[in-house]
């Protein structure tokens, strides 16, 4: 049997599986997209048990440049007529932000 589901895993360690679509990300998540081959007499004996370790160095930060930035704002400007300004926050700070409101 192969089946495909997706993991939404946040900062605290808190894990939700998603089976036919893949769900809304929030800053201090990540998604994990798993696909799973396991033969059908592992129902008559589930022995099942899995370790995942994403390395620390295969991670690479997404940087949002300063010309990427104006160029979204222009392009919301040229559009509708609107004057925004876009503020890129570090996760980690917004989190740590929602975390002391509780």
């Amino acid at each position: 049997m192969r089946t495909r589901a997706c993991l939404i895993i946040n900062e605290r360690g808190t894990v939700k599986a998603y089976n036919r679509s893949y769900p809304p990300v929030h800053s201090g998540e990540v998604l994990v997209e798993i696909e799973v081959d396991i033969p059908k007499e592992l129902f008559n004996r589930p022995q099942l048990r899995a370790q995942i370790s994403v390395p620390e160095d295969s991670v690479t930060p997404y940087v949002i440049e300063a010309e990427t930035k104006d160029n979204i704002e222009q392009a919301i400007k040229n559009a509708t007529g609107l004057i925004v300004s876009l503020e890129v926050i570090d996760p980690k700070d917004e989190v740590e932000e929602l975390i002391d409101k509780e």
